[in-house]
This record gives structure tokens, sequence and C-alpha cells, in this order.
């Protein structure tokens, strides 16, 4: 019997679920996606308007929240490390020698969620609130580098 994958099960449900979202994206009608990418504009304040095209709107809006994800890079960045550092000091300071299977487990799951948020954060064309982004992916990267500096595979 082969062993539960989860992280990949994961993984396939997101890839799915962005794809549901591109093909209801796709079947709106122009004015429509043009609308909704205006909503992008104003909540998430771009710089530059979306154009007309759809083959425009794609480049325009990865752009754009590409652009907003490398803003946020510092404040991500600081979270993942407070959660790396915490993690292994946990570890170091657990009773069993830090054989932590359900926090490695849990680390890998939120690993695979923390790729299919940003990969979702970048493709999904509905506005975001900044906010709310900046909190929920440093948090997320904190919570999964903690579990997994918190866990090891293996034991020593």
């Amino acid at each position: 019997m082969r062993d539960p994958q989860p992280a990949l099960v994961l993984l396939v449900c997101e890839g799915l679920l962005l794809a549901l979202a591109l093909g209801h994206w796709l079947a709106l009608p122009p004015a429509q996606r043009h609308l909704r990418l205006l909503d992008v504009y104003l909540v998430e304040r771009a710089t530059t308007p979306p154009p007309a095209t759809l083959v425009e709107q794609g480049v325009w809006l990865v752009t754009h929240r590409a652009h907003r994800l490398r803003t946020l890079g510092g404040l991500v960045g600081v979270a993942a490390s407070i959660g790396l550092c915490e993690g292994g000091e946990r570890r170091r300071r657990d009773p069993y020698g830090g054989v932590g299977f359900a926090h490695f487990a849990l680390g890998q799951i939120l690993l695979a969620g923390t790729l299919g948020t940003v990969l979702g954060f970048v493709l999904v064309p509905w506005p975001l609130p900044p906010m709310a982004v900046a909190v929920g992916l440093a948090g997320l990267a904190g919570l999964t580098l903690f579990c997994l500096a918190a866990g090891t595979p293996r034991i020593r």
C-alpha cells in the first residue's frame, strides 16, 4: 500500500482550482473582464490602467501582481526568518530530541499551500486588499518555516 501524500493531493487540488478560475475568467464577456481589472486597478492602486485585449490583460495582471509580490518580499522574508529561528529553537529544546514528524508533515502541507497561494495571488484576477495579502503571506511563510524547522523526518 502506498503512503498517503497529502502535499501532492493539495497541489493537484490547487491546480484544479486555478484552472477553474482561469476557465471562469475566459468565459466572461470582454467588458466585464475589463471592469473587474479596473476594480483591481483601483483597489490595489496599480500604476497603469488595464488594457483592453485579453492577452495584454493577462500580461498586465501578472506584471502588476509580481511587482506587488516583490514589494512584499522584505516583510515575508522577515516573517520567514523569524519562523525558521523559532522552529529551530523549539526543536533544540524538545524533550524528545527534536523528532517532530507531525511538525514536518504539517510543514510539507503548508509549503504546498504556500506555493499555491503565491501562484493564485499572481494569477487570480479579483481585487485583493493589500494589507490582508501582506499579513496572510507573511504569516503563511513564517508558519511554514517554523513547522519545517521544528520537525525532522528522521530519527537521530
